[in-house]
């Protein structure tokens, strides 16, 4: 909803009032209170469900591969994932640097470690 209203207020010209002191404190105000209310409204469920595929040549033959996670409380399984992570970094000689995750770690190191410390489901799709 905050999204839809600046760009309104931009397509009618009218985005120079959130600049304005009192419009900022109002636009603050109504986001406090739309999450306020939606956090009231319990809106969803904290199941998720994340699934990979990734396709490729592996000895000149064409393969996929898909596997699945599935669980409960989306925040915690965010958290074991960080852990998961550290662990690994601390146990091992990476180079350092800023590097993507998939750089330094393979999907096979990560599940099992998921599905021993955050109670997920895993299925291999292959």
């Amino acid at each position: 909803m905050a999204t839809i209203g600046i760009v309104v207020f931009k397509k009618l010209g009218l985005s120079y009032l959130l600049r304005v002191e009192v419009m900022k404190r109002a636009y603050r105000m109504f986001l406090s209170l739309s999450l306020k209310l939606f956090e009231k409204l319990r809106i969803g469920t904290d199941l998720y469900t994340v699934k990979t595929v990734v396709s490729g040549v592996k000895q000149g033959k064409s393969v996929q591969y898909e596997a699945s996670i599935t669980g409960n409380n989306n925040t915690f399984i965010t958290g074991e994932v960080a852990v998961a992570v550290v662990n690994y970094l601390q146990s091992s000689k990476q180079r350092s640097g800023v590097v993507y995750l998939e750089e330094i770690m393979e999907l096979n190191d990560v599940l099992p470690l998921l599905v021993e410390r955050a109670n997920v489901i895993y299925m291999d799709h292959s």
